[in-house]
């Protein structure tokens, strides 16, 4: 990780099990994973291209996840 790169996460009191996070990132490739919970992601600079069921997924500012551009691999 660059050190213009960061990771934030705040454990929500109020909604035990709740956790947000933030996450600035620029070139930075997550090894293929999954999560045994549910993730919920906002693209509000650049763009996040992402890798799902075989297919890549161009989510950018103002997209969500069924409109994003989908291209195959």
């Amino acid at each position: 990780m660059s050190s213009n790169e960061s990771f934030r996460y705040q454990h929500i009191e109020e909604l035990p099990g709740l956790v947000i996070s933030a996450a600035t990132l620029t070139e930075f490739h997550f090894q293929p994973h999954y999560h045994l919970d549910y993730h919920i992601g906002l693209v509000t600079q650049g763009t996040q291209h992402q890798k799902v069921q075989h297919k890549i997924l161009d989510l950018i500012p103002r997209t969500n996840l069924p409109n994003a551009t989908r291209r195959s691999t």
